[in-house]
């Protein structure tokens, strides 16, 4: 069964990478806007999963790999997790 998915956050980058924790379902993103502000990235996904896996609850987990191409310093305003 599949159907569309729009996730709303802040730090996405702009090519994010979704993964799933049931290996029955699966989303692949379809575009990703993330101009760098508090809670303004956009993450539209299509998603599917089994129909024996619709009544499951499963993880999303969103990765983020950098804004451009590979990981280049946040847009200024924006957020950057603390390095150690």
């Amino acid at each position: 069964m599949g159907f569309s998915v729009t996730i709303k956050g802040t730090g996405f980058g702009t090519n994010p990478a979704i993964s799933v924790s049931d290996p029955s379902a699966s989303c692949t993103v379809v575009n990703a806007i993330d101009p760098g502000g508090a809670n303004q990235a956009t993450i539209n996904a299509s998603c599917s999963v089994s129909k024996y896996d619709l009544n499951k609850t499963a993880t999303v987990t969103v990765t983020s790999t950098g804004y451009g191409n590979g990981f280049s310093p946040a847009p200024t305003g924006a957020s950057s997790p603390p390095t150690r």
